[in-house]
């Protein structure tokens, strides 16, 4: 025999105000999926060594948009080439230069290796003398002058910027010249045009 149980308003508020702090709190011990893929991202990473990662920036490179276009971002403007590898077009890699719209001492050119949209590794960065950096693992620091980030395995392992690692440089000293250093430094292949040319407005 089915006995009907006769509860009190309050005590039906109770269960209500139980259940719903019950779904909240599965909800909230269920990883999201953005979080899923940041950490498969991560582990994947985690078994590149530093001699994969020097394999990648030295692979030869071919600049397959070169009417890339300035982006204004913020206080900077950007221009993105897609890269493939010159031996396996499926391949991809991107090379941004970032430079600020106030400061010509601000700015960086960078190597990145894409798997997809959401899948990228900034190999390496040409930094302007901009600011000094600290290498965090290391405990050393570099001062202010032109520098370059180099992604390693030690720092990925460590769950920091892979490219937190930066050491002093003098073979550039201007954008222009930083560029022209990655491209040739980690064989992109030579290009037929400047990359800095203005654009004309219509």
């Amino acid at each position: 025999m089915i006995r009907s149980i006769n509860r009190t308003p309050e005590q039906s508020s109770v269960r209500f105000f139980l259940f719903v702090v019950a779904v909240d709190l599965i909800d909230l011990s269920r990883p999201r999926l953005s979080d899923l893929r940041h950490s498969r991202l991560q582990m994947d990473l985690e078994l590149l060594t530093d001699d994969d990662l020097d394999a990648m920036r030295r692979a030869p490179k071919v600049i397959v948009n070169p009417r890339a276009r300035w982006v204004r971002k913020g206080g900077h403007r950007e221009k993105n080439f897609t890269l493939h590898d010159a031996r396996d077009a499926t391949q991809a890699y991107r090379l941004f230069v970032r430079i600020s719209e106030t400061n010509e001492t601000v700015y960086s050119v960078g190597l990145a290796r894409v798997w997809s949209p959401e899948a990228t590794l900034v190999l390496v960065r040409y930094n302007g003398p901009y600011h000094p950096h600290r290498n965090i693992v290391e405990r050393t620091k570099v001062p202010a002058g032109c520098h370059r980030h180099l992604a390693t395995h030690r720092y990925i392992e460590a769950g920091l910027d892979a490219d937190g690692y930066a050491e002093p440089v003098s073979h550039y000293n201007s954008v222009e010249s930083a560029f022209d250093s990655l491209c040739r430094d980690f064989e992109i292949a030579p290009h037929a045009f400047n990359p800095f040319q203005p654009e004309l407005e219509f």
